[in-house]
């Protein structure tokens, strides 16, 4: 109310999708003090959009709890818990359960969820459809790092929510790091409610050593897209595959992936027969020393190297184009590397080549070092629609040799641009026939 008496509209006259909009941001515990300022506020709290996201973290619906031992630790309080689902349970469409090393909280929640979904006759999440499930795998303690896998109570547990989870279309369940003893009836669970409604489903470090997952095949009639790691498919499964109405099959590769061998050329080229429609996705990501696996004459059309330890080689290079020639459309190389400023130490002249001998490369992000010139290049003798690369990253340089193509025009022309960030530029927005920029660090790391 202002001096003269008028009333002036304010907080608690907001529009409902601007509430909506500032309690999207908040943590739970904010919302539930948010909700607490007034009537308006309150109803907000209950609104369908602000709980369409729910994220288990370490201490979500936990309480404070004295251990002799260990001191005040965090527990999962079973009443916040069915209180949560039972209030807004309804609005999740997407649930994310994060890695915590607080094993007996997560299943307890995986133990609380089920039996709320088995209650009711009628199923209480009729718009989840997507799950997100990874496994705290690692951790430290005085000995130093120790690696593990999901068993015992845990995985019972997550069986049988499993099997309780109904219409989920996008299901994710990383990290397991299964014993082969145990990998038995855990997809048959996935799919007992979900075979015919699962379209995405990502299982990356599903088991500790190599082992084949055939049962994929028969456990999901519309699967779509599948994420998993080369040590779980070999000839066989890729050939079951290739009669299913898969269209994406996405090999990664991370710091948990145990050493496995590739798919031999023949049941590739046997795939490229009986599903042209299929395409493969090669990645590699973590903090990872190994190298990327690459499948012989897979029909891939995305490679993505994620990694900071994994730079761009002429070995590299000359296997992707031995390879994947005719059908390669995307590189990315998504995460910053060190590199040496030196021409002869960096990816420039590979690169250029794989644009050179790629036709269907569309697309190609690059993080390491790379001269002005070499940019200029790659716009000018490929058939890229979209080239990132890093402000930061680029030399301002003129270093390469005349080619025998080249004429002695078209050199010089480059050259006088590569000296330039500006006329370098541009000279490539003058190419694409379209705006086009040098990329901050901070919208790179956006792509």
């Amino acid at each position: 109310m202002t001096l003269n008496g008028e009333n002036q509209p304010g907080w608690e006259d907001l529009p409902e999708i601007i509430f909506e909009e500032i309690y999207s941001y908040l943590s739970p515990k904010q919302r539930h003090l948010a909700s607490q300022v007034c009537s308006t506020w309150y109803a907000a709290f209950y609104s369908p959009r602000v709980w369409e996201t729910f994220v288990l973290e370490k201490k979500s619906l936990t309480r404070r709890r004295f251990n002799f031992f260990k001191g005040i630790q965090r527990e999962l309080c079973p009443r916040k818990t069915q209180m949560c689902l039972y209030q807004v349970g309804r609005y999740f469409k997407k649930m994310n359960i994060m890695p915590s090393i607080e094993y007996f909280n997560v299943y307890e929640f995986l133990r609380i969820l089920q039996a709320f979904l088995s209650f009711y006759e009628d199923y209480p999440m009729p718009l989840l459809k997507t799950f997100h499930f990874i496994f705290a795998c690692e951790s430290f303690d005085i000995s130093g790092r120790q690696i593990h896998g999901t068993g015992g109570k845990m995985l019972e547990g997550l069986k049988s929510l499993m099997e309780a989870l109904r219409g989920v279309k996008y299901f994710t369940v990383n990290q397991l790091m299964l014993a082969n003893d145990d990998l038995d009836g855990v997809l048959e669970s996935v799919s007992k409610q979900c075979s015919q409604s699962i379209i995405r489903l990502e299982i990356l470090d599903f088991s500790s050593s190599p082992y084949p997952l055939t049962a994929i095949v028969n456990c999901f009639e519309n699967l779509q897209t599948l994420v998993l790691g080369p040590h779980n498919v070999d000839d066989e499964v890729v050939l079951l595959l290739a009669g299913t109405v898969l269209t994406e099959l996405q090999l990664v590769q991370d710091r948990y992936t145990c050493d496995a061998l590739p798919v031999s050329a023949d049941a590739w080229r046997l795939v490229r027969e009986m599903a042209p429609h299929l395409k493969v996705s090669l990645e590699i990501s973590g903090r990872t020393k190994d190298e990327l696996l690459i499948q012989p004459h897979a029909p891939v059309y995305k490679i993505v190297l994620a990694t900071p330890t994994y730079r761009i080689t002429d070995l590299l290079m000359t296997s992707v184009i031995y390879n994947y020639q005719s059908t390669l459309e995307i590189f990315a190389q998504k995460v910053f590397v060190r590199g040496s400023r030196a021409f002869h130490d960096r990816c420039d002249s590979s690169v250029l080549s794989l644009v050179r001998h790629c036709p269907k490369l569309h697309t190609l992000i690059v993080s390491e070092r790379m001269s002005t010139m070499t940019v200029i290049l790659l716009a000018e003798e490929g058939n890229l629609e979209n080239l990132y690369v890093r402000r930061y990253a680029l030399i301002k340089r003129a270093d390469w040799p005349r080619c025998s193509n080249w004429t002695q025009e078209f050199y010089r022309g480059v050259k006088y641009c590569a000296w330039s960030y500006g006329r370098t530029r541009e000279r490539i927005e003058k190419i694409y026939g379209k705006r086009w920029s040098f990329l901050r660090d901070k919208q790179f790391c956006a792509l």
